[in-house]
């Protein structure tokens, strides 16, 4: 549970989240020996793989996940947000989504969303 609460608060920190530059690093302490983790544990049943709706699943298999959906090229922070309820919400969002979804919009939404941020690099 301390792993998937670490990738939940610090995940964002190794998303690939620029094309152009690899991520300073940050020192996430996502590392399994941060945890007290040895390769060993990795092939280890838990059933904290249930936070992530993955029943009984491996320890590697609960990391693989992890960094799917925390550190693929979208990165979520979301872990300051005060209200548990609205905070619980988005991580159950995020966490059921696949990587490869495209959130419903449409390529003229996604233009339209690029224009924004490309807008806010330049002011």
């Amino acid at each position: 549970m301390s792993l998937i609460h670490g990738y939940r608060s610090r995940g964002h920190l190794l998303s690939n989240t620029n094309p152009i530059r690899k991520r300073k690093d940050r020192k996430p302490f996502l590392q399994i020996s941060d945890y007290d983790l040895h390769a060993d544990d990795l092939n280890y049943q838990s059933q904290a793989g249930s936070e992530l709706g993955l029943n009984q699943a491996l320890v590697k298999d609960i990391i693989t996940r992890l960094q799917t959906v925390y550190c693929g090229p979208i990165g979520f922070e979301y872990a300051y947000i005060e209200d548990r309820h609205r905070r619980n919400w988005l991580r159950n969002r995020i966490e059921s989504r696949n990587n490869d979804q495209d959130f419903g919009l449409s390529i003229d939404q996604k233009k339209r969303i690029l224009e924004k941020l490309n807008d806010a690099v330049y002011i």
